[in-house]
């Protein structure tokens, strides 16, 4: 009777169980998990494409000012459009730099330092929508113009710290007298010095030697003391960027020969000297005086 009872309980107990094997589930059940999963996926991808487009193309963040402080001699202008430039470049090949929150600072740094040559450049971002650009430029000395109608800017120690495409160029007026002065004609702010090498400036290249910089600064006003208003300071031409031979071209169509690393005011005088003892009347027909070898002055007749 035990026995019979106990088995039976077991029995009982059995059929009551409910066993499910993991690995094997309906088809309807499998189904409905892998949609749930595809739909999460789709749905986290979107909230991440939402923010992603909100970050970097709604116009929350978009640049929409640029302030330029620190410049002196580069317009606001020139700045801002480089600026421009570099921003329109993508940011890991996807991300828009016009939005402030993907805009690269040394980006645009770089494009900065490959038209300029400054002394300091900060790049630094204003949320939501503003950049800053401060700087500080290289000074520079002189204005070197090329045969090919480049021209260039050069610092005391002879570096081209910026450089202008033939329709860029500054405009160039020669130095004539009160009575010629051309009406209406930009004063160039830099002493001008026309280089004849048939070749291409660069920038940071060491264009000119110092001793060449700092006559092309001096010799208007030297040569103005020591010849008064008769000729008239015309320009001044160099050969090379190795060269220290400067012509001084003057207003009546002659030239003085002069070496840029000796003294400049002595040689002059030496050339108002031969010009005064040797040349005297005959001073429509020179062609040049060469004072570069001290007491030994050269002197040329056209024709």
């Amino acid at each position: 009777m035990a026995s019979w009872l106990r088995s039976r309980r077991v029995r009982r107990d059995y059929s009551r169980k409910a066993f499910s094997n993991p690995l094997f589930r309906p088809s309807r059940e499998r189904g409905g998990s892998r949609w749930r999963g595809r739909l999460t996926a789709l749905a986290v991808a979107a909230a991440l494409g939402g923010w992603l487009w909100f970050i970097g193309f709604s116009p929350t963040f978009r640049i929409d000012e640029i302030e330029i402080a620190g410049n002196e001699s580069i317009p606001d202008w020139e700045v801002r459009d480089a600026v421009t430039d570099a921003l329109k470049a993508r940011r890991w090949l996807i991300m828009p730099q016009t939005s402030l929150l993907f805009a690269s600072e040394d980006g645009i740094a770089a494009a900065l330092n490959e038209r300029y040559v400054l002394e300091s450049l900060t790049v630094s971002k204003h949320p939501p929508s503003k950049l800053k650009i401060e700087l500080s430029e290289r000074v520079s000395a002189i204005l070197l113009q090329m045969p090919n109608g480049r021209q260039g800017l050069v610092d005391l120690q002879g570096t081209v710290t910026r450089l202008y495409r033939p329709e860029e160029s500054l405009e160039v007026t020669k130095k004539l007298g009160p009575s010629l002065k051309e009406v209406g004609a930009p004063k160039v702010r830099y002493p001008v010095l026309f280089d004849e090498r048939d070749e291409t400036l660069e920038l940071r290249e060491e264009a000119l030697s110092p001793s060449v910089v700092q006559a092309a600064i001096d010799l208007p006003k030297l040569f103005e003391e020591r010849f008064g208003r008769a000729p008239y300071f015309e320009e001044a031409r160099i050969d090379g960027k190795d060269a220290l031979t400067i012509r001084l071209r003057t207003s009546e169509g002659w030239s003085i020969y002069l070496d840029a690393s000796q003294d400049l005011g002595g040689q002059l005088m030496n050339a108002e000297v031969v010009l005064k003892t040797k040349v005297g009347a005959q001073r429509k027909s020179l062609d040049y005086i060469d004072v570069r070898f001290g007491e030994k002055v050269f002197f040329k007749l056209r024709g």
